[in-house]
Order: structure tokens, then sequence, then C-alpha cells
């Protein structure tokens, strides 16, 4: 179970997507994707390292955790301002440029990247796949109609299991593979149509409580605790509200402050 990166870059409308040897996972504008260079988990995903800062990074990097890629250097191109969006007035506060937003305008996780899908063929490396759990079970509630519970996982089945509710509509089931990314949504297996949906799924900022926010909200999951988190094999339950990301990124710091991050293989 290797490492995955990419065999050519993939440019988006907002961002270059490169492929990337070393295999210390996923740097955005040159700062490392971890959580410990997060600054803002509410409505949105900020890093930082230093002076610079990157914004609506939960977007490109639920692309990456849905697909399967685990090493890329993800790049800025945006070059106007768009100061509706309170991540460009930010930005501007802070003397960054545009391509400090990563996140696509329409809301969506990665709508612009669509038609590039089936042409992406990751480059498997002869390194593995760390896949970490929790030593213990843990249970997690925060404002905003927000819960998760996880249940660790182990070497004998060495996947992510989700269960996710958003804002009370039904629940959904998804199984997420370390190596491959996202398999399974509702029973039925990743394939074009799927992941076009995904992809395009706006968030319920823009389309209220619905099917489509449920699938954003998804991949925001994955991209949180699997690839931001590192945390990667067992059970997640979530029921999620308003600024659900204090919950998913939350889960990857808390685990963190209590030394609860278990390495299951690699």
């Amino acid at each position: 179970m290797n490492r995955r990166t990419l065999r050519e870059a993939i440019r988006g409308k907002y961002y270059i997507i490169n492929p990337k040897d070393e295999t210390s996972g996923i740097d955005i504008n040159g700062i490392q994707v971890h959580p410990s260079n997060v600054f803002h988990k509410e409505f949105r995903v900020d890093i930082k390292s230093g002076s610079s800062a990157a914004f609506l990074i939960e977007h490109p990097v639920a692309v990456l955790a849905i697909l399967g890629i685990h090493d890329a250097s993800i790049q800025g191109t945006r070059d106007a301002w768009d100061f509706y969006r309170p991540a460009d007035r930010e930005a501007f506060s802070r003397e960054l440029t545009p391509a400090a937003v990563v996140g696509p305008a329409d809301g969506s996780l990665g709508g612009d990247l669509v038609r590039m899908v089936t042409r992406i063929n990751p480059v498997e490396k002869q390194e593995p796949v760390t896949i970490q759990t929790l030593k213990k079970e843990v249970d997690l509630t925060f404002p905003g109609g927000n819960h998760v519970y996880f249940h660790p996982g182990n070497a004998s089945d060495p996947v992510l299991k989700v269960r996710l509710s958003l804002f009370g509509l039904e629940e959904i089931t998804a199984l997420y593979h370390p190596r491959d990314g996202l398999q399974v949504v509702n029973g039925e297996q990743l394939d074009y149509p799927l992941a076009k949906a995904l992809l395009s799924a706006r968030s319920a900022a823009i389309t209220g409580p619905s099917k489509e926010a449920q699938f954003h909200a998804l991949g925001d999951l994955l991209g949180d605790i699997a690839i931001t988190g590192r945390i990667n094999c067992g059970h997640v339950v979530a029921s999620l509200g308003m600024a659900y990301h204090r919950t998913t990124i939350g889960l990857g710091m808390h685990a963190r402050e209590q030394d609860l991050i278990e390495r299951v293989m690699a």
C-alpha cells in the first residue's frame, strides 16, 4: 500500500496541483497542510507559516483526498481580488496576493477540475502509506450542532468508514481507502458521475441543507480528517451543523493535544 502523487501537473481555475517527489504530504503555497499550521477552522480552513498564509485550503485538499493523492504541491494562481469574499479581504489585509485564496468562488470542492478527473493517472511511489488511527474512542461535541465520534481501526481493516449527517438530513455513508482515496458512497462505487457530483457539490452556505451540501461536507470531512489530520483508519460518525470545520479539524487537533495518534501500519 504505497503513496501516490500525480504523473503530471493539473491546472485548474484557481491553482495548479504539481507532482511531488518528497513524501511529506500536501503543501499549499509552500505551507505544509497539517493541524499545527491551521489558524482558522470554522466556516473555512486557513493555514499559515510565518507571514505566509493560504485560505480555503479545505477544497483542494478534499479533491486530493477523493482522488487518493498523498504528495502534491499546490500553487495558487489567482491574480485579481474579489472583495465580496471574506477570505480575499483577509488576505488583502495581510498584504498577500489573490493567489493566497485557493478555494473556488462558486463554493464547490473543485468543480473546475471535473473535466480532468478521467485524465488523472496517479504514480505509485516506493514509500508506503502511513496508516494512523487513535488509541481509544473519542466523542466530541462542538457549538453549532456539531458532534463527532471516532472508533479506532486496526491493521486487519485499514480503511476509514464514515457515517455523516448534515443539519439533520438523512445519513450518508462512505468508505475511504488510505491509498486509493474515496471508494464507496452510499453503497455505490466511485465512478465518473459520482466523482463529478462530489467535486461540483457546493456548500450549505449556498444551497442550504441539501444532498449536494452533504456531498460537499463529505469531501470536507475526508480532507480535514484523513489528509490534514492524518487519521485514515477507523470509524467516524459525524453530525454536522454550522461552522463544522471546528469539528472535523478539531478531531485531529484534540488527538494531538491528548497524544492519541497511533500508527497502525508503515
